[in-house]
């Protein structure tokens, strides 16, 4: 029991780029995936590496507790499935459109390419009749830079004909006595053109859109002169169209990670929504990768999550980690999908790190009372 404990708290305090979970491997397995709502991927992670440990040297004692705890979790599933089910068919619905425009790097960075790439992103909109309730456009659609302390009518609206309310991904900058503080943001705006709310993504890339330790340590930025210099965002927050629908917004990298959507969602947000460009992975696998990280996101939170990406993988998870939407990779495309509007909270939500502290709180006691043991061991022996 002491490994998988270790190994949940090396999965919970150790630093990483990409925070993959051994959970993350049951994507696939409804039943299994579950307790998400309960302790993350951390309890799944603690079944699995608590029943290999029992194989390594397999009796009967070792092999049939964590059995019990893998029952115990199909069982949750069994009991919670039907209970979301139910709250899916009575929450209210929202018909999402999503529009991938499948834009390479090199035209998405090319300023003279920016009237065509809108061109194309009004194009897929306009083809989704009847109109949907909310449209969504992946990350940083709009490169020319926003200001935040405007309007959008005064800001050059990149969609003014746009019949529905939507949420687009734009550069914002804010003007500081040392200069433009520059933002990768999303932006919700009215059907009518009014700007709604904005949120600015928080947790940055390393060495993509900052450069770590660069204001300590300026020499840094010759030596890596094509990294980003952005500013991160300071909360997460509830982008409100109206009392009813209240998203909770994330930024490409942002999905990976239990928060910030896990906190909007804490706050009121009823819809999670991320948009990211993945065309720097072309057609390979991290395009699911991405997805699989992003899944748990709808699992710990019962919501319905919805990814709108450059090239895919756009698509739709609903709260019990099933994807049933998704648009084709690699194709410039628009779709329709009907969200449902949930409010329920999880215990997740509410104690978000509980189940890996217990555990590595734990495995630090047993540890350290073995240790004492074997030096009052030590002191009795005769000498």
């Amino acid at each position: 029991m002491l490994a998988p404990a270790l190994w949940v708290g090396t999965e919970y305090l150790f630093p990483n780029l990409f925070p993959w979970r051994m959970a993350y491997t049951q994507r696939e397995f409804p039943l299994l995936i579950q307790s998400a709502d309960v302790a993350g991927p951390y309890l799944l992670s603690f079944a699995i590496l608590w029943f290999a440990a029992g194989l390594v040297r397999p009796r009967i004692t070792r092999i049939v507790p964590p059995l019990i705890l893998v029952a115990l979790l199909l069982a949750y599933a069994q009991w919670q499935m039907p209970r979301v089910q139910t709250a899916i068919e009575t929450a209210p619905s929202l018909r999402v459109g999503v529009v991938q425009g499948n834009l390479s790097l090199f035209a998405k960075r090319d300023p003279n390419d920016l009237d065509r790439n809108l061109k194309t992103y009004r194009r897929l909109s306009e083809s989704l009749q009847p109109p949907p309730d909310l449209l969504i456009w992946p990350e940083t659609v709009v490169t020319w830079g926003l200001p935040q302390d405007r309007p959008l009518e005064a800001a050059r609206d990149p969609y003014p004909e746009a019949p529905t309310a939507m949420l687009f991904g734009a550069l914002s900058y804010r003007q500081t006595p040392q200069g433009l503080d520059f933002y990768n943001s999303l932006f919700l705006r009215t059907a009518e053109g009014r700007l709604k709310g904005r949120y600015d993504k928080m947790v940055l890339m390393p060495f993509g859109e900052f450069l770590p330790f660069s204001e300590q340590f300026p020499i840094i930025r010759s030596w890596s002169p094509n990294s980003g210099d952005f500013h991160a965002g300071r909360e997460a927050t509830v982008l409100s169209l109206n009392q009813d629908i209240r998203i909770g917004p994330a930024i490409c990298y942002e999905d990976m990670m239990a928060s910030p959507l896990g906190t909007s969602a804490a706050k009121g947000a009823n819809l999670l929504v991320s948009v990211a460009n993945d065309a720097w992975y072309g057609d390979s696998a991290a395009l699911l990768l991405h997805e699989t990280l992003g899944q748990w996101r709808a699992l710990e939170n019962r919501r319905y999550f919805v990814r709108a990406t450059n090239s895919g993988l756009t698509s739709a998870i609903d709260p019990m980690g099933k994807r049933f939407f998704q648009l084709p990779r690699g194709k410039s495309v628009a779709g329709t999908l009907e969200a449902r509007l949930l409010d329920q909270s999880t215990v997740y939500q509410r104690h978000p790190h509980s189940f890996p502290r217990f555990v590595l709180g734990l495995s630090l006691v047993v540890l350290g009372w073995a240790r004492a043991r074997r030096f009052r061991g030590n002191e009795n022996l005769p000498n």
